[in-house]
């Protein structure tokens, strides 16, 4: 059973297939949940953000990206689909922070399940999104 419930946006996620400063702090995040110590909750766009970054920052062919989609969806992240509530919520949340609606759909599930998102993007706070920075 796992602990702690810890929603993680792409920057963090895409920390693991990167070497970036504080990618060892992302491996372990990852690694405390496969061990079950806490569960990584992810809105399902995250899976397509962090491809992205992965693709355009190290140049990946499609058999490499291809393989480290693999890898991602191996995490066993659980996974908050879409639905009419967290459309609405993440809508509302978008207009109340003036974000976009990616960001607002980490919020979103974070609020859902009662836990805040941890990022290592710093725009957040400056929007005054209370978050935990990796």
């Amino acid at each position: 059973m796992a602990g702690e419930k810890k929603v993680v946006d792409a920057s963090v996620l895409a920390k693991c297939f990167l070497k970036e400063p504080d990618s060892e702090k992302a491996l372990q995040l990852v690694e405390d949940h496969i061990n079950g110590k806490h569960l990584m909750i992810v809105p399902e766009l995250i899976f397509f953000e962090v491809l992205n970054a992965v693709k355009y920052k190290l140049k990946l062919d499609p058999v490499k990206l291809a393989e480290t989609g693999h890898k991602l969806a191996d995490l066993q992240l659980h996974v908050e689909r879409v639905n009419n509530f967290l459309l609405a919520k993440i809508g509302e949340l978008a207009s109340r922070y003036n974000i976009t609606v990616y960001d607002a759909a980490y919020i979103a599930v974070a609020e859902l399940h009662n836990t805040s998102v941890i990022t290592a993007d710093e725009k957040w706070s400056r929007k005054g999104i209370q978050v935990n920075t990796l």
